[in-house]
């Protein structure tokens, strides 16, 4: 079986390989190409978005992920459902992020064509989201490996261009916009040439019944990346953009490494773990598989950071070699964590999962209000790899009830 996922998540990797050395090198050019405090402000903006990401899903798409895996009787209908109302809620989404940055920003240069250009490119993005969980759950490997690698390819050369004609945060996420578009749009014609669908008006006792399984995953979505995003916004309040500049960095190279590996690989081990009932001994070389493939990387990251800071960010981002290194020790259990995720989803445990995220949340924003106004952005870091130890312990303890 494990030899059967590693086939299967080849291309998934490759092509996630690939799409984030894209998006690496387009983010190390940005940075490079526009300085620090004004990197630290694109950084602002993107973390204040992504703390929207749960309303145009609202936990609804696992829930449908994991029918359409196991093929129920009524995966396809509650899919057309989830496809309806994820346009409802991605508008929904568009202008409560315009209302919320209006309202954090209003002391800020921002204007109100920016905050608006910002919330677009958020909502392309979601809208993207029920074609892939469809994608993925068919397995259609190859399919998600080429829009992955599009997704990434596109808006970074719109933006490319966009940035070299004139560096500023409009231009960016104007260019950025359109190149999501451009991406939607090639998504929903595959989707439509693999599966004919078309506007399912909702039907409140599917929508109901759809949510009533769902919320809690919805709401752990936002205290996810709460967890993952709030130390961008306490140093930002705390600190500077510039300090967020440098954060940002730090964390876009650790990142990369743990989403190129763990998000393909999550892709292709949900619809096996789900077909499987949670096979006891699968998730175990799973889960061993993902914690020894996090300490490589690690290894690599001590051993690459310097050449990588020096060579594609420059001298003015010497700072963050070290704070790379230290928050690098977190990919191991972030991998593994992110693997026993997927257990208690499969498991049906949709309010140990709220719970559980609900704890991380606490925890991880208790140990950056205390940490950063002591030791800085050493603070941030020393919060992120204390708190990710307690959270992957608490999961490991819980889910070896589930299997």
């Amino acid at each position: 079986m494990i030899k059967t996922i590693t086939k299967k998540a080849t291309p998934l990797i490759l092509s996630e390989s690939i799409s984030k050395l894209i998006l690496f090198l387009w983010a190390s050019w940005l940075a490079k190409k526009i300085g620090v405090d004004l990197f630290g402000q694109y950084i602002f903006l993107i973390s204040f978005t992504l703390l929207f990401t749960f309303i145009p899903d609202l936990g609804i798409g696992f829930i449908s992920l994991k029918q359409l895996s196991q093929k129920t009787k009524q995966a396809k209908t509650n899919w057309h459902q989830y496809l309806s109302a994820n346009k409802l809620l991605s508008l929904l989404a568009f202008i409560s992020i315009i209302l919320g940055l209006l309202i954090t920003s209003k002391s800020s240069s921002f204007s109100f064509f920016l905050l608006s250009l910002v919330s677009l490119n958020f909502a392309f993005s979601s809208l993207r989201s029920p074609h892939l969980i469809y994608l993925q759950a068919q397995q259609k490997t190859k399919a998600l490996a080429a829009f992955n690698a599009l997704n990434a390819l596109v808006p970074s050369l719109f933006s490319l261009v966009a940035i070299l004609i004139n560096p500023t945060l409009v231009n960016l996420f104007l260019s950025l916009s359109l190149g999501m578009l451009v991406s939607l749009i090639s998504l929903v014609f595959y989707t439509r040439s693999v599966h004919r669908f078309s506007w399912h008006p909702l039907k409140k006792v599917v929508i109901k019944r759809l949510l009533h399984q769902s919320w809690p995953l919805g709401l752990a979505a936002f205290l996810g990346m709460v967890y993952a995003k709030a130390d961008n916004l306490i140093i930002i309040a705390m600190l500077s953009t510039t300090a967020l500049g440098y954060f940002g960095v730090t964390s876009l190279i650790v990142t990369g490494l743990i989403t190129v590996f763990g998000n393909a690989l999550a892709t292709i081990t949900f619809p096996v773990m789900a077909k499987k009932n949670l096979n006891k001994q699968l998730v175990l070389k799973i889960s061993g598989l993902l914690f020894s493939l996090g300490l490589i990387l690690t290894f690599l990251s001590f051993l690459l950071t310097p050449l990588i800071v020096k060579y594609l960010f420059g001298a003015s981002y010497q700072p963050v070699i070290n704070l790379v290194k230290l928050l690098s020790l977190v990919i191991p259990f972030t991998l593994l964590t992110r693997q026993l995720e997927q257990v208690i989803i499969i498991a049906s445990k949709q309010k140990t999962y709220l719970k559980l995220n609900t704890i991380a949340v606490l925890i991880n924003l208790f140990l950056n209000l205390t940490l950063i106004p002591i030791f800085n952005l050493n603070g941030a870091i020393l919060a992120r790899l204390i708190s990710q130890l307690i959270i992957t312990f608490i999961f490991i303890k819980k889910t070896r009830t589930l299997i």
